[in-house]
């Protein structure tokens, strides 16, 4: 197996070091694909391209490519093509298996590489697994896992398939990251592997939510504003309501993936001044 990471990139700057870190152990080759103005046409922080810049000097990745939104195109479509940028550079580098990812989700290493250990030896085509969620500090987690599930190792061959919003047999997968492969079989681990979601741990989260592909959508900007609320008012022993999701109870864990970020409530905006393509 040659396995490709694909790490999607404009903002969550305060955990793509760490995420590239973590990833540089499991994967045998590395692409970031990171874009210098969103799908909304923000431009990315100095930070951002700072962090950039201190991967390339240590060489943790193998690609930094740059991506380019059209904007007569929506968001979402962006968002898709980007990631299909990242599995072309796989497929170039002669990767047999891959894998999308997020500057913020993680993995616990010997769960991964168990994972990828299995996918191998029972020739698994393509896979998912659950998630738990992160709120304001690396060490505060969801104690069970959130509804969000998300694609995990794909084979890559000729039956692999990747379209926008395609059928996909695990339910609530983002529809710019259903990879599957047609002829193959399917695996969704249950507790052999989670992903580490970092979404809500951001020093400036207004720019999450204003450079979302979601938040082109008024029934989703509306959701993205509750979550807004609920964020600003939670604390650690409160439950945590998650807006169409539920009452989640937060768990305090190691920090163990070494981010040093927490949510700053000093950094928010109102959600009316967020630019618009």
């Amino acid at each position: 197996m040659k396995l490709s990471v694909s790490i999607n990139f404009f903002n969550g700057e305060e955990c793509l070091y760490g995420c590239v870190k973590c990833m540089r152990g499991l994967a045998e080759h590395i692409s970031i694909i990171y874009q210098e103005h969103s799908n909304h046409n923000n431009r990315i922080t100095n930070k951002a391209l700072d962090i950039l810049n201190k991967i390339r000097e240590e060489n943790l990745a193998d690609d930094i490519i740059l991506y380019k939104p059209d904007f007569s195109i929506s968001p979402q479509e962006n968002e898709h093509n980007k990631r299909k940028e990242g599995m072309s550079i796989a497929i170039k580098n002669k990767a047999t298996h891959f894998l999308l990812c997020d500057a913020d989700e993680f993995y616990q290493p010997n769960e991964f590489l168990y994972a990828k250990q299995y996918i191998k030896d029972h020739e698994i085509s393509f896979s998912a697994c659950h998630s738990y969620f992160y709120i304001h500090k690396p060490i505060y987690r969801s104690e069970s896992f959130d509804t969000t599930n998300v694609c995990f190792i794909c084979k890559l061959d000729e039956n692999t398939v990747f379209e926008y919003d395609q059928y996909f047999p695990a339910e609530n997968i983002d529809p710019t990251r259903r990879i599957i492969n047609k002829q193959g079989n399917y695996i969704f681990f249950e507790k052999e592997i989670v992903m580490h979601h970092m979404n809500f741990v951001r020093e400036n989260f207004d720019s999450k939510i204003q450079n979302s592909s979601s938040n082109s959508n008024k029934e989703l900007k509306r959701f993205l504003k509750k979550v807004k609320k609920t964020l600003l008012e939670w604390e650690f022993g409160k439950p945590f309501i998650f807006p169409s999701k539920g009452i989640f109870k937060i768990i305090q864990v190691e920090n163990q993936f070494g981010i040093s970020a927490e949510f700053k409530k000093k950094k928010w905006y109102s959600i009316k001044t967020f630019n618009t393509r």
